[in-house]
């Protein structure tokens, strides 16, 4: 039985859209007119020789192309259309190779693939008028492609078999006029070989434009690759480089988190602190009264210095050419230190009032407190400053050796007493 319509399709992409215009394309032909391998295939079919079949007897053919038809590829990652085997290629192509009139339907938009995208056997397609099957209008669209069916039928020359694929069997019939009944056409044309062969040197020239794209792709990847190489080098010393400084970060970390329970501990201690605070404001308040005092004293020092000066230009204005007044004498020798009977020297350098001052068992040290908070060690046999010792908080308010020698004690107003080693702090 030959079919009117065959319909050609990919499953994966359009087999929808076959369906559906299987439905309207027989209620056009008539019942059993249209073929769709879905639907006209029986089990036990032998597909490739049904197919082949098929396609011989029918009157036409109707492509159906979606979007992406061309790019199709099998569970190898392969092009199904660069498989000669693939059953939508072999069904176009043998249709072409039968003179069977071919119709390609464009679906939702699509476009016929250009001729470098189609092996050879099928570039034929590129120069076929396509109709529109769209999904807005599909009735409207499907009733146009079934008339135009009708009119390339109808247009269609008789088919027999081909004299140049015939062989012998038909050359002879030939001889004979008439053989049994086959009709005998042409074979192509020495313009179709041109064509053909247009077509291929075109394939040719565009599968070597893309064997010049992928050894550029190649070169590209390979520079890409040996830069890749350089970044990695840079990113390893980067990395050593930010390990470094994670390590000094996690020792900084280490070391402000020290501080952070240091600072913690000050705060629960702040109620001691306090304490301390008010105690501090009482020796300044008493401090202050030491100034005062000192004040005084020096304002009295001052007056009895322009005393003493006024007495000695005195003296000076009595005396003409004797000796000088005892006065003067006594400002020259450096007044009442040394006047003072017995004073062996006078030891400086407390900021303040010395409240304490005690001599070592062996007579050799001196240590004395003051309200400047500080501590001094002196030598007793030079006079000299030894150490000043700086850890008290308040005025010093006194000090002593041990009866060997060995440890020094200081207390002050800050409730403290403090113990030191004599022979530390007499090192010299």
């Amino acid at each position: 039985m030959g079919y009117k319509v065959f319909i050609n399709y990919r499953k994966a992409l359009s087999g929808k859209d076959a369906r559906l215009l299987h439905g309207v394309l027989t209620r056009e032909f008539g019942r059993g007119a249209v073929f769709l391998d879905t639907s006209e295939l029986e089990g036990g079919d032998h597909w490739p020789s049904k197919l082949e079949r098929e396609v011989d007897a029918s009157s036409s053919m109707a492509v159906l192309i979606p979007a992406g038809w061309a790019d199709v590829l099998n569970e190898k990652g392969e092009r199904r259309l660069d498989n000669p085997n693939d059953f939508v290629r072999f069904e176009i192509a043998r249709a072409f190779m039968r003179n069977i009139p071919v119709l390609p339907i464009l679906i939702d938009g699509a476009e016929v693939p250009a001729p470098a995208a189609l092996p050879t056997n099928l570039i034929g397609l590129t120069a076929l008028q396509a109709m529109l099957l769209r999904s807005e209008s599909f009735d409207d669209d499907a009733g146009k492609i079934g008339k135009r069916l009708k009119q390339l039928i109808a247009a269609a020359r008789p088919r027999g078999v081909p004299l140049w694929a015939a062989g012998g069997a038909a050359a002879s019939a030939l001889g004979l006029g008439v053989a049994a009944g086959l009709y005998l056409i042409e074979p192509p044309s020495d313009n179709v070989f041109r064509q053909q062969a247009k077509e291929a040197r075109a394939e040719r020239d565009a599968a070597r434009a893309e064997a010049a794209t992928a050894k550029r792709q190649l070169q590209t990847v390979q520079d890409a690759l040996e830069r890749a190489d350089a970044d990695k080098e840079a990113a390893e010393k980067a990395l050593a480089g930010a390990r470094e400084q994670a390590a000094e970060a996690q020792t900084k970390l280490a070391a402000a988190e020290r501080r952070v329970r240091e600072a913690e501990a000050a705060l629960k201690k702040g109620g001691a602190d306090v304490a301390e605070l008010e105690e501090a404001r009482a020796g300044a308040a008493r401090l202050g009264a030491d100034v005062a005092a000192k004040e005084r004293e020096i304002a009295a020092l001052r007056a009895e210095a322009a005393r003493l000066k006024s007495v000695a230009q005195l003296g000076t204005t009595q005396s003409e050419g004797g000796e000088q007044p005892k006065v003067e004498n006594f400002l020259a020798r450096g007044g009442y230190e040394d006047k003072a009977k017995g004073l062996i020297r006078t030891l400086e350098g407390h900021g303040y009032g010395v409240t304490a001052a005690a001599f070592s068992p062996d007579g050799k040290t001196i240590v004395s407190g003051s309200s400047d908070n500080n501590l001094k060690l002196w030598d007793a046999a030079t006079g000299k400053l030894i150490r000043t010792l700086e850890r008290h908080a308040y005025a010093v308010t006194a000090a002593a050796f041990s009866p060997d020698g060995k440890t020094v004690v200081s207390g002050s107003e800050g409730r403290t007493l403090k113990l030191w080693d004599a022979a530390d702090l007499t090192a010299r």
